[in-house]
C-alpha cells in the first residue's frame, strides 16, 4: 500500500500588525455610576451656650457606718401664675406697751384712787372719821366743821385700791394713767410689805389694828433724816409732832429675845422691822421707826419708813390703838 503522504505541520498564525502607535496606558474602565451625595442639612441656629459652673466640692466621707440616703420629698406642684394681683396680707397690729403699773407687777386699777369713806374700816377712813381727840377735851371723833383745824393729816391720807396709803403731797393726781416707773417701782415694794404684815398685831400693850403699805412722793433733793421731818412733811397736826417716841429697834431686838425665853410671841412692829430689813438694796440707810400723838389721840399713827433709792418714803404705816 503506497503510504500516505506525511502530513504537514501546524505553523501557528501571526496576529497582525497593528499600525496604531502602542501606548502604556491601560484601557479605561467603565466609569462606574457615582453614588448621590446625601442632601445638605440646614444648617442648625447657633445655641447660647450655658455658662460653666464651678465644680462643687465633693463632700467628706462621714466616718463610721454610712446612712442611708433618705428618698426625695415630692415636690409641690407649683401653681399657674395669674395676672390678678395678690390682695397683701393685713399687716400685724403692734403689742401695747405695758404701762410702770404693769411693769411692776400691778394693773392699771391697783393704782385707783379711793375716797375716805363712813364706815369703810380702813386707816384713811379711821383718821377721817373714827378717831378720838383728846387735846380739844371732847375725847371724839371732831365734826366735819372743825377739821380744819382738828385733824391727823391735813390733807387727808388717801388710800389706792391695792391698799397701799399715800400722802397726797406730790402724788400724780390720776396714777391710773400717769405714775412714773420709779414711783410704781416703789408703790409695788410698799404693797409686797403691806401684804406680808397682813393680820399682824402687838404683844406689848397696844394693840395694831392693821400694818399696811404706804408710800409718799418726795423729791430726791429732799432728805428726810428724823422722824420729826417725816411728821411734819406729811401734814400732822402739832399736837402729834409734839408727841413722838422714837421705837428703838436694838432694844426692841434684846426684849424680843427675852420674850421667846418666855414663850412669848414676837410684836408686830418688830416683825415689820425686820422684814424691810430684808429690802436694805432698795431701802437704804437707817429705817425711821415710830409713833405719834400718844395722850392726844387714839388710835395714833404707826409709822416704819426707809427714803427709797428713788427718794420716796417706802415703807409701813398701821394705827395703835391705846387701851
Amino acid at each position: 500500500m503506497p503510504k500516505a503522504p506525511a502530513a504537514k505541520p501546524k505553523v501557528p498564525r501571526r496576529k497582525p500588525i497593528s499600525t496604531k502607535p502602542k501606548t502604556d496606558k491601560a484601557k479605561p474602565s467603565k466609569p462606574k455610576p457615582a453614588k448621590p451625595k446625601a442632601k445638605p442639612s440646614k444648617p442648625k441656629a447657633p445655641q447660647p451656650s450655658k455658662p460653666k459652673t464651678a465644680a462643687k466640692p465633693k463632700p467628706a466621707k462621714p466616718k463610721g457606718k454610712p446612712s442611708k440616703p433618705k428618698s426625695p420629698k415630692p415636690s409641690k406642684p407649683k401653681a399657674p401664675k395669674s395676672n390678678a394681683a395678690k390682695p397683701k396680707p393685713k399687716a400685724a397690729k403692734p403689742k401695747a406697751a405695758k404701762s410702770s403699773s404693769e411693769k411692776a407687777g400691778l394693773s392699771a386699777s391697783d393704782l385707783d384712787l379711793l375716797a375716805p369713806t363712813k364706815g369703810g374700816g380702813t386707816l384713811v377712813d379711821q383718821w377721817v372719821h373714827d378717831w378720838n381727840c383728846y387735846w380739844d377735851d371732847s375725847y371724839e371723833t371732831p365734826p366735819p366743821e372743825d377739821r380744819d383745824h382738828t385733824f391727823v393729816f391735813s390733807p387727808p391720807l388717801q388710800q389706792l385700791r391695792c391698799g397701799v396709803v399715800i400722802a397726797v403731797g406730790g402724788f400724780p393726781p390720776n396714777p391710773r394713767s400717769s405714775c412714773p416707773a420709779e414711783l410704781a417701782e416703789d408703790i409695788a415694794l410698799a404693797h409686797a410689805l403691806g401684804t406680808a404684815m397682813k393680820d399682824s398685831f402687838t404683844q406689848w400693850g397696844e394693840a395694831c389694828d392693821s400694818l399696811q403699805g404706804f408710800v409718799a412722793v418726795v423729791p430726791k433733793s429732799v432728805h428726810i433724816p428724823t422722824p420729826e421731818v417725816v411728821a411734819s412733811y406729811l401734814g400732822m397736826h402739832g399736837k402729834l409732832q409734839g408727841r413722838i417716841c422714837v421705837i428703838e429697834p436694838e432694844k426692841e431686838l434684846q426684849e424680843a429675845a427675852e420674850r421667846d425665853n418666855d414663850g412669848e410671841e414676837e410684836g408686830a412692829e418688830l416683825k415689820a422691822f425686820r422684814l424691810l430689813a430684808q429690802h436694805r438694796d432698795r431701802l437704804p440707810g437707817s429705817p425711821l421707826y415710830f409713833h405719834a400723838g400718844s395722850d392726844e389721840m387714839n388710835p395714833c399713827p404707826l409709822l416704819l419708813v426707809h427714803q427709797s433709792s428713788h427718794g420716796n418714803l417706802v415703807g409701813l404705816i398701821g394705827a395703835l390703838v391705846f387701851t
